[in-house]
């Protein structure tokens, strides 16, 4: 997996949620010494974690610099103000290499708009109610997370892997067991390797607008 953003990267492996990739976040101790060093700022703003460049653009004021926003994430393509001089924003992917089983059953990748308001695990329990059928499973997710009132971005992909097999309901259902008796699997974080989506464009734009109805 090569990841840049923060958007994330989720493995459902036997019905538990494995992290595949690490969000590049300002927060992050590494990250953030490596802006540092670039000369960036870290700042706080309204709540949230941004960096920004030592001065806003178009000004040195020290006051106009807090006003500005900055960029709520590390790594990301475009964003090209936080690459002159130095690369504030790293166009630099981090790349992992997980070897999967016939135990991961699909990939879901997500925007931060739904990580900020779901779990790795919450997120795979969201797709395995539809576990054999990738659209569905994408959708309820994107629902859950609106109904939890997130206001961001919210997309969501599921990659179903064609191995599962009559195991797939067993590792569901067991999944399902640990739930009701108030037992998290937790959601353990893997160095990965991840297939491609053969075909992403699979709903109609009105099913897209009609989804929250």
């Amino acid at each position: 997996v090569a990841n840049v953003g923060d958007s994330r990267g989720i493995l459902c492996r036997a019905g538990t949620a494995v992290a595949i990739s690490d969000d590049h976040k300002p927060d992050r101790h590494d990250e953030k010494k490596r802006i540092e060093r670039a000369g960036g700022l870290v700042l706080n703003v309204r709540g949230a974690w941004r960096i920004a460049a030592p001065a806003n653009p178009g000004s040195s004021k020290k006051a106009s610099r807090r006003e500005y926003q900055g960029l709520s994430m590390t790594r990301s393509l475009g964003d090209s103000y936080f690459k002159t001089s130095s690369a504030l924003s790293s166009p630099d992917p981090e790349v992992k290499v997980l070897p999967i089983t016939d135990k991961d059953l699909f990939l879901v990748l997500a925007t931060d708009g739904i990580t900020t308001v779901m779990s790795n695990q919450d997120i795979v329990d969201c797709a395995s109610k539809h576990w054999d059928d990738a659209e569905e499973a994408a959708k309820n997710i994107v629902r859950t997370a609106f109904q939890k009132g997130s206001d961001e971005n919210l997309t969501a992909m599921v990659i179903q892997f064609g191995w599962q097999d009559k195991n797939t309901p067993k590792y569901i259902e067991k999944r399902k067991a640990l739930v009701a008796r108030g037992i998290d699997g937790g959601s353990p974080t893997l160095k990965p390797s991840a297939p491609a989506a053969e075909d992403m464009f699979t709903a109609s734009a009105k099913d897209d607008f009609d989804m929250f109805g």
